[in-house]
């Protein structure tokens, strides 16, 4: 090594396989690059990454300047623009044993904000992407959200546990677990919340949907063929909901204009997504529509909340339409 240097006085060492392993084991997102890139993944979990895989080649977060952001950890909540409410979750999260939840509406863009956290490009103070740990509940993770949290307060690891579709009673039941004792890790869970209810000991802040200036340029970013009036149009209809607009705007031809369509033609056009219509399917759409949010993991129990919906689907809902005309 000396000899390669040359007559430079530089202090020269050797790194081999246990110094590399000792240093990565002090790192718990590391771990899992280290994993997923030997093929030995811990099934479920990852390190700092494009957690909405759908970013695409320009992946810049998109600033709104509008107050998008409730931060409720006041009674009455203060509405924080992206970059402000950037801040005060970075803040709250850079304190071990701070636990926060992120809540809004499917589509809005809590995982993106998520992952805007620890991007240094955004702000300042960005959250070490060496020490966060990401799952998405929807996987099904091994092991789960509760043993790797034991995991972390056992190897005094310092990190970020962030769990995506994250049941209120999940949350408690990672609060409750990792205040029993002394530890270094923040949690932020992620979920659209039906309950007005605040977990004990955790801040809760809300994500409102974009302003269609952003959703615009998204969809000009990720869709741009179909044009500036056409996504201009996506935009105004997706109601500030990204998932809805990049759906629509994926099932426009280049060129095609859409200027002319009323909102149900548009509402045909995402729901079928170039497939034939299906009646059927749209009926059940319409039905599960008319509720927030119902259980689908208890379909066989006796007060099935889907069982409900298809009675009032096939027996109630036609005579509400004749009644109407």
């Amino acid at each position: 090594m000396k000899k390669a240097i040359g007559g430079l006085d530089v202090m020269v060492d050797y790194y081999h396989g246990g110094s590399l392993a000792a240093w990565v084991k002090e790192h718990p997102s590391i771990i899992l690059w280290v994993r997923e890139r030997s093929k030995r993944p811990i099934f479920g979990w990852k390190s700092y990454d494009d957690w909405t895989a759908n970013l695409g080649k320009d992946g810049r977060y998109i600033i709104d300047d509008n107050h998008r952001i409730i931060d409720k950890r006041t009674r009455k909540g203060t509405e924080l623009d992206i970059e402000s409410g950037i801040s005060e979750i970075r803040d709250s999260l850079a304190q071990p044993g701070n636990y926060l939840r992120l809540t809004g509406l499917s589509g809005v863009g809590k995982t993106r904000l998520a992952q805007a956290l620890f991007d240094e490009k955004i702000g300042g103070k960005f959250l070490n992407q060496s020490q966060v740990i990401y799952t998405d509940i929807s996987y099904d993770p091994t092991p789960s959200p509760q043993n790797i949290a034991e995991q972390l307060v056992a190897g005094k690891y310092q990190a970020v546990l962030v769990i995506d579709n994250c049941s209120p009673q999940l949350h408690r039941a990672l609060v409750e677990k990792l205040k029993v004792q002394s530890h270094s890790v923040s949690l932020l869970t992620i979920e659209y919340d039906v309950a007005d209810d605040q977990p004990d000991e955790t801040g809760v802040f809300h994500l409102e949907p974009s302003s269609d200036q952003v959703i615009k340029k998204l969809v000009l970013r990720r869709v741009p063929e179909i044009g500036e009036l056409a996504a201009w149009k996506v935009a105004e209809f997706s109601g500030g909901n990204a998932r809805v607009a990049l759906a629509l705007a994926k099932s426009l031809t280049p060129g095609e204009s859409i200027g002319h369509l009323q909102d149900n033609a548009l509402f045909d056009r995402l729901f079928n997504q170039r497939n034939s219509e299906n009646n059927g399917l749209k009926n059940s759409a319409e039905v599960l529509s008319l509720v927030y949010s119902y259980d689908v993991e208890n379909t066989e129990a006796e007060n099935s909340e889907l069982g409900t919906l298809s009675l009032l689907s096939s027996e109630i809902l036609p005579v509400c339409w004749t009644a109407d005309g």
